[in-house]
């Protein structure tokens, strides 16, 4: 489905990653892991078109997407879920589904049975501002909104950092409920969540991808991950 293929990124004059590869299968959770300035985040952005290659291509469903805009790419199906967890906080649950299914050109109402019916709370929660939700209900009504219009790939940058152990429960079976009906690739340093939910690891260490780890065995061993972060 994605194929990341040695790709450069620089910030100005610094090169954040450095020849990186990845790859992302139809169906899977492919997480990437690392520490604070690993490059994770550059890698998302990067994906998603907010930032552009030096050098290398990404192609997805056979298409070479580098250079493309964020919006094409969105319709295109690839949806990215920012780590900052900021919503229109001055607006209601539903006006905050209203923009993201005007955006992907789908009917409210069929907008909001599909979140409602995956995360069945929000059903109570439709009239509230946005800026009264806690962080992790903030961070579900951002996943909800990425889902609207069946996308493809889901570009998630850690969604459970800052979070009570209770709400990361939360997410944790959001996501569980989505696996299979749709790719996602996620930076998640919660290593008991990535060990319960990825088919692959790709390991970051300073721009570089050093690791890749497919072996489920291998990826249930949270403790075995630890070394990275």
């Amino acid at each position: 489905m994605l194929s990341v293929n040695a790709i450069d990124v620089s910030y100005g004059y610094a090169q954040i990653l450095h020849s990186v590869c990845l790859e992302a299968k139809k169906g899977q959770f492919v997480f990437v892991v690392g520490r604070n300035g690993a490059g994770k985040t550059t890698l998302m952005k990067t994906i998603c078109g907010l930032l552009k290659c030096n050098s290398g291509s990404i192609v997805f469903e056979g298409q070479e997407i580098q250079g493309m805009k964020t919006e094409t790419l969105a319709l295109k199906g690839i949806r990215f879920i920012a780590q900052d967890k900021k919503v229109f906080n001055w607006l209601t649950v539903r006006e905050n589904l209203e923009l993201a299914s005007y955006a992907s050109r789908v009917n409210l109402a069929e907008a909001i049975r599909m979140a409602t019916g995956t995360y069945p709370r929000f059903k109570d929660l439709l009239d509230t501002k946005a800026g009264r939700l806690s962080g992790g209900q903030k961070e579900i009504l951002l996943i909800l909104r990425a889902l609207i219009g069946s996308p493809k790939l889901l570009l998630i940058d850690e969604p459970t950092e800052g979070l009570a152990s209770i709400v990361i429960d939360d997410v944790y079976k959001l996501l569980k409920r989505m696996k299979g009906d749709v790719s996602a690739i996620i930076v998640e340093q919660n290593l008991n969540l990535v060990s319960q939910l990825a088919d692959c690891v790709y390991l970051m260490k300073e721009g570089k991808i050093v690791k890749q780890i497919t072996d489920q065995e291998e990826i249930s061993n949270a403790k075995g991950l630890e070394e990275y972060l």
